[in-house]
């Protein structure tokens, strides 16, 4: 069977196909196939992130696990691991601190929701992890000029933070994981405008 691995270069992720051959005593890695930052691995690669992510859904909800324990399962579960895994690899060092503060929030709720919802919940929260940093990049030149770059980035931070609140407090209250998220993202209404409001300060050339 064959597995996926990672090298960052440059603040991406590549990904390559390897499989384990047994020589003697020793097992020897074996270069399948490159995939690239967001190629189409193989149906084996994929079925192999599902069964290791039902490993994982396992400690908390075996019956849900137990009915997914099957190759057409181990595919389906393996081709969200790895949007999951695509989207994750855009990310910078930083971005992926914050989203893993989030992450254990998610997994937590493992066994309390369907796994699918919180997989997907995962994906949604990536996607805004990343439409952030591409905002932030786009933003940087303006914001420097005007020295307001590391304020920016106090207002997002403490964007962050409320917002995690909420959607820890949301999850606590039983909404599902999609629904936590978005309800979080309405409930920081107050930071989002105060960001916007400064990014709409910024001069032209470079905003």
């Amino acid at each position: 069977m064959t597995y996926l691995v990672s090298k960052r270069i440059k603040g991406h992720d590549y990904w390559y196909e390897v499989e384990s051959r047994r020589k003697g005593k020793q097992v020897h890695q074996v270069f399948r196939k490159y995939i690239g930052r967001d190629g189409r691995p193989s149906n084996s690669s994929l079925r192999n992130l599902g069964k290791q992510e039902l490993e994982v859904i396992r400690r908390d909800d075996p019956e849900w696990a137990a009915a997914w324990d099957a190759p057409d399962g181990h595919l389906i579960i393996g081709r969200k691991v790895w949007k999951r895994l695509v989207l994750k690899g855009e990310l910078t060092e930083r971005e992926r601190k914050a989203v893993t503060r989030w992450e254990r929030l998610l997994r937590k709720q493992l066994g309390k929701h369907d796994p699918l919802e919180v997989q997907e919940a995962e994906n949604q929260l990536l996607r805004e992890a990343e439409a952030e940093g591409e905002r932030r990049v786009d933003l940087i030149v303006g914001l420097r000029r005007a020295g307001k770059l590391e304020k920016w980035d106090r207002l997002q931070l403490a964007r962050m933070e409320a917002s995690m609140k909420h959607f820890s407090d949301n999850l606590e209250s039983g909404m599902k994981p999609v629904a936590a998220l978005r309800a979080a993202r309405v409930q920081t209404a107050d930071e989002r405008q105060a960001i916007k409001d400064m990014e709409n300060s910024l001069p032209g050339p470079g905003k």
